[in-house]
């Protein structure tokens, strides 16, 4: 049975990975979390990624929702 991915995009991944730590460090969580999962979405092995989104979730109070995507 063959396996589909879904499509990804590096450079889209870059810009919002970058857009997602700007905002992040400007403590516009929400815009971090939107910029950060589309960067997840494009390159899901970015541990980067994930980390930033975690720390931005855990910011906004949502403890639970950081640890799964520190993990």
């Amino acid at each position: 049975q063959k396996v589909e991915t879904p499509a990804t995009d590096a450079r889209l991944a870059a810009r919002a990975l970058d857009a997602g730590v700007t905002a992040y460090r400007a403590g516009r969580y929400d815009d971090a979390v939107r910029e950060l999962a589309e960067a997840a979405k494009n390159a899901p092995s970015d541990p980067l990624a994930w980390y930033y989104m975690g720390a931005a979730k855990w910011a906004r109070g949502e403890a639970d929702a950081a640890r799964k995507d520190f993990a």
